[in-house]
């Protein structure tokens, strides 16, 4: 990657923004959702695979709760600048009290929640 011309410099810096993101997401995975604990619960390769699917998915609708909250929120807040740790909190304490809540109370813990 020494050709400038086909690899500006300012591409390449673009380029590891994104990789520093990604990194990020990395380590919120493994410090916050799994408690930083090394290995997954699953032995077979197929739960291997659901359990990481299972991770992906979580990681990515705590980040769309985060959008959401952005929008509900008074001032310009963006979604960097809210803890990934506390809505992941938040949300788990919400998914932690819905069986203890009569049916038409979880719509408004739904929205209390953002």
């Amino acid at each position: 990657m020494t050709d400038s011309l086909r690899y500006p410099s300012k591409y390449i810096a673009s380029l590891y923004e994104h990789r520093w993101e990604i990194e990020l997401g990395y380590r919120e995975q493994k410090l916050y959702m799994l408690g930083n604990r090394l290995t997954l619960r699953s032995r077979l390769p197929e739960l291997v695979k659901q359990e990481l699917w299972g991770i992906l998915l979580t990681y990515n609708l705590i980040r769309y709760q985060m959008v959401e909250l952005c929008f509900n929120l008074k001032g310009n807040y963006l979604p960097y600048q809210l803890s990934f740790n506390g809505t992941l909190a938040h949300v788990s304490a919400l998914l932690v009290g819905l069986p203890y809540s009569t049916p038409g109370a979880i719509p408004w813990s739904v929205k209390r929640l953002s």
